[in-house]
């Protein structure tokens, strides 16, 4: 994701990502790619709080329950079911092991249960 301003008459880029883990590094989530994701700062908050998760498969999972701003819900319900984009080529996938334990509350997940309809 990135964010562009006016400067100068012309517009820029700049990149806004955090690394986030999937099984958060505080329940002993290591710091490997297979536990990362890079994401925008908001949708990092979101994931950390159980807005919403992923599937086995790697799709972004909603929860039913999230609620904010019109905007909000519209932004993030919009990439439910959406998979996310592959690794760049050499690189591993997020683990499933990591997203059952953010997804499913007895592996100690957070995802706020239930979800959108896939």
């Amino acid at each position: 994701m990135c964010c562009h301003w006016l400067s100068c008459g012309s517009w820029r880029f700049v990149f806004l990502l955090e690394a986030a883990h999937v099984k958060w590094h505080a329940y002993e989530g290591p710091d490997t790619v297979e536990n990362g994701l890079a994401m925008e700062p908001t949708l990092h908050k979101l994931f950390d709080a159980g807005a919403w998760s992923l599937t086995d498969d790697r799709r972004i999972l909603v929860s039913a329950d999230f609620t904010g701003s019109d905007e909000a819900v519209e932004k993030i319900r919009s990439l439910h079911g959406r998979p996310l984009r592959p690794p760049q080529q050499g690189m591993p996938l997020v683990s499933t092991e990591y997203i059952r334990w953010h997804r499913e509350k007895e592996f100690g997940g957070v995802f706020r249960h239930p979800a959108l309809s896939l």
